[in-house]
């Protein structure tokens, strides 16, 4: 029987994937994680599919743990070559169950997940490994935190898009919208709805507070309307 996290995340997770086929309608093959696998993992990754091209242009990595398994030697051998002292490479320095989240198209880094923790094995936290530095922080988001938003950006990425200031953005929003104010609240809880078709994209976790926003919309009078100003 399912628990109520893992519904609420099965039930978000279609969701998503339903705004991922009216945007962004790339096919999309199914996933079918292990039993052995978090259950909330798996009906995330069962609901949104995969698309072998996501990671082109985003942050996200196949999940299954046997490509992850497969992956990581390469990339500890140029954490080796950059980073040698990194506490990475010791025994024990990163978690023994891992899924990658992301590898850095730019050479930066990778990030992984902690699945050792079992209190958190439901949504995973993340390791993030630095090639240059050979530091290991944690992210600051959960692993199911950082998939949503990176396919809520997907799904909006042909819509125009604009940085906003905080105090530019509504203070109040109509009354029709607040059942949907935040479409992804397990999920995605930074993400929120200005107006029909006028998003305000996650917020980045490492961000120092009152960083600029991102705004996606369908159409700029959508924008201006919204916020006040043209584009």
């Amino acid at each position: 029987m399912a628990t109520t996290f893992e519904a609420t995340v099965a039930e978000e997770a279609a969701r998503l994937a339903a705004l991922l086929d009216k945007n962004a309608p790339a096919p999309r093959a199914p996933v079918s994680l292990p039993d052995s696998d978090p259950p909330a993992l798996r009906a995330f990754w069962r609901a949104v599919g995969w698309n072998a091209r996501w990671p082109q242009r985003f942050r996200l990595h196949h999940p299954d743990v046997e490509q992850s398994a497969r992956e990581l030697p390469r990339l500890l051998e140029q954490l080796a070559e950059e980073s040698p002292a990194s506490p990475a490479l010791k025994p024990g320095g990163l978690p023994s169950a891992f899924r990658i989240a992301d590898v850095d198209r730019d050479g930066l880094g990778f990030v992984l997940t902690n699945e050792d923790e079992p209190e958190r094995r439901d949504d995973p936290g993340l390791v993030q490994v630095i090639f240059e530095t050979g530091q290991t922080p944690a992210a600051r988001m959960s692993y199911l935190n950082w998939c949503a938003d990176e396919l809520i950006a997907v799904s909006l990425a042909g819509w125009f898009q604009e940085l906003v200031a905080p105090a530019d953005l509504p203070a109040d929003l109509p009354a029709d919208l607040a059942p949907g104010e935040t479409p992804f609240p397990t999920l995605s809880p930074t993400t929120r709805l200005l107006a029909p078709d006028v998003w305000l994209m996650p917020a980045d976790a490492e961000a120092r507070p009152g960083a600029l926003r991102l705004v996606a919309f369908a159409r700029p009078e959508d924008f201006a309307r919204t916020i006040r100003r043209a584009v």
